[in-house]
């Protein structure tokens, strides 16, 4: 059962890391996309004259930004929106890991490493959409893993529903979906039981209706969908310098720095174990690569790869804590990737990590 004091704890976790990150950078972080999603809660509030078409697939904030505008300004109103997300992604984080049989102690371990993980720390409250997809995804995911359990079809429902939402958000926010469908797909190969294929259809459905109905209503108006805008950032970011093997890597290296070493510990302890669980874990990274597919390569895309780097990355701290019996380096393993993510969070302050090491390297 799940724990009080755990429940304390991980509000403890939350606080910490939004003092950090209002310490360093102030709350109201505006980013990049701002001006589009202040505009969709203005037209949703009545403006028509807003221009929404070029996010018009995504209404999500403006939906639900205007329903807190008559309180806040849509500033405010989309920060209100991205706290509650960040908190909801700590937790989720949380029960993900609980679902894969991790303690509670280590499930809040994992989800301290997500509160305070570098892009998080950058980018959970600033003005941006990130937050969202990353919630929407490990919030998929962890709905499909009751389903796993329980094998109640009303789940597949609720994941096609939540994974819809998530679409509304961030492309990204779909990606625990296709985590759903793989290992569906997987179990059927398996098993060769047809009550899957049942299941894939419960899954695709409702999420397809919906799109449906979305795609109607966003055409009709003259407003862009996500293919088009994903045609847009091609076509418009013509650097190969982004999209390169050369800008990837160290991007990739940045995204969970210190936690690698873990997540490689961490698959040779599920090689060691055997564990008959391997296909979900395929079916996490499998579930990510779609957003390399993005014209850009940038942390806070590719930070949803935390959906199979996080799960493996607790196993080989697990390994690592019952080699030793040494409590100084077991809180060390626990802190050091909190305090790798923070150390890079101050250093780069606001700014580009890469620019802030090549100033003063």
């Amino acid at each position: 059962m799940f724990k009080s004091n755990i429940l304390w704890k991980g509000f403890l976790v939350v606080v910490a890391a939004l003092l950090l990150v209002y310490l360093n950078n102030g709350l109201l972080n505006i980013q990049n996309d701002t001006t589009v999603y202040v505009s969709q809660i203005q037209y949703f509030d009545g403006d028509q004259g807003k221009n929404i078409q070029s996010h018009s697939f995504k209404p999500f904030y403006g939906f639900v930004g205007s329903l807190l505008t008559p309180l806040l300004t849509p500033h405010q109103a989309i920060l209100i929106i991205n706290v509650v997300l960040y908190i909801g992604l700590i937790f989720a984080s949380f029960f993900l890991l609980r679902s894969f049989g991790i303690s509670e102690a280590y499930s809040l371990v994992g989800a301290s490493w997500v509160a305070f993980a570098y892009p998080v720390l950058k980018y959970g409250l600033a003005l941006l959409t990130d937050v969202s997809g990353w919630f929407f995804a490990v919030a998929t995911c962890y709905i499909f893993m009751k389903f796993v359990k329980s094998k109640n079809i009303n789940l597949l429902y609720a994941v096609s529903v939540v994974g819809f939402l998530g679409s509304l958000c961030k492309e990204t926010g779909t990606l625990g979906l296709i985590f759903s469908g793989v290992c569906l797909f997987f179990m059927f190969i398996e098993k060769n039981e047809w009550i899957y294929l049942k299941y894939i259809t419960a899954l695709v459905t409702p999420f397809f209706i919906l799109q449906g109905i979305l795609y109607f209503l966003t055409t009709r108006s003259g407003g862009k969908t996500f293919l088009d805008w994903f045609l847009y950032n091609v076509n418009t970011n013509t650097s190969e310098k982004f999209h390169s093997l050369n800008y990837f890597i160290p991007v990739e290296i940045a995204t969970f720095n210190i936690l690698w070493i873990y997540f490689l510990i961490g698959l040779y302890a599920l090689y060691k174990s055997r564990d008959n669980r391997g296909y979900i874990f395929v079916a996490l990274f499998i579930a990510t690569l779609p957003a390399l597919l993005w014209p850009l390569f940038y942390i806070r895309i590719l930070f949803i790869q935390m959906l199979f780097v996080l799960p493996v990355s607790v196993y080989g701290l697990l390994f690592m804590v019952n080699k030793t019996n040494r409590l100084w380096l077991k809180v060390t393993f626990i802190a050091l990737p909190i305090i790798t993510s923070i150390f890079l969070f101050v250093l780069a302050n606001g700014r580009s990590l890469f620019d802030v090491l090549r100033v003063n390297l």
